[in-house]
């Protein structure tokens, strides 16, 4: 949608420039000349659009997270958006590891929640707070899921990833810049196999 109205606004701009450009008897070389500095003009707009348009969809995705940070939850959860929260508010552990397919994995993790509070973990759906490494270092991104779980007080709550294109044997999960290894113990192959 974002992309459809950009297009238009860009065609808005830059379609009387090239009417009147087309009315307008000139030569060969002016029509060449016209024709640069209406393509540097579409570009340069175009640019400042995506430019400003990115700008905007930061500001509201920071005012979001900061709006949700700063407000009391409903049931009074306490959230989490990165590494610091993480660590001092939950724990992680690897539950199980199975095979689903030729480089395909799915990851049952344990988010442990030792407080009298619920804890909200958002930015789920951000590669970069979800990865399985394997043991030669090479990243591979969570495949979208849900966007965020609740870990309840006094327990923990299993939640689950899929993988695509790990090539290498897994060896970390990362979860908000905190790794935690994957036991061998916990890798399930596919069935028929093993």
């Amino acid at each position: 949608m974002k992309k459809i109205l950009l297009t238009l606004a860009a065609l808005a701009l830059v379609f009387p420039l090239a009417l009147s450009a087309a009315e307008e008897n000139k030569t060969e070389e002016e029509a060449a000349s016209q024709d640069g500095t209406v393509r540097s003009g579409v570009r340069s707009v175009v640019s400042g659009i995506v430019s400003t348009g990115k700008d905007a969809v930061v500001g509201v995705s920071e005012g979001i997270a900061e709006g949700r940070r700063g407000g009391e939850s409903l049931d009074g959860a306490r959230l989490v958006a990165g590494k610091a929260e993480f660590e001092k508010l939950l724990s992680a552990s690897v539950l199980r590891l199975e095979e689903t397919g030729e480089n395909r994995y799915r990851l049952t993790a344990a988010v442990k929640n030792d407080n009298s509070f619920p804890v909200r973990i958002t930015g789920l759906a951000d590669p970069i707070n979800v990865m399985l490494l394997d043991k030669d270092g090479f990243s591979s991104p969570a495949l979208v899921g849900d966007l965020e779980a609740t870990a309840l007080p006094r327990s923990s709550t299993r939640l689950v990833f899929n993988f695509d294109n790990v090539e290498g044997d897994p060896g970390v999960f990362r979860f908000f810049d905190v790794d935690v290894d994957v036991p061998e113990s916990v890798k399930k192959q596919p069935e028929g196999e093993g």
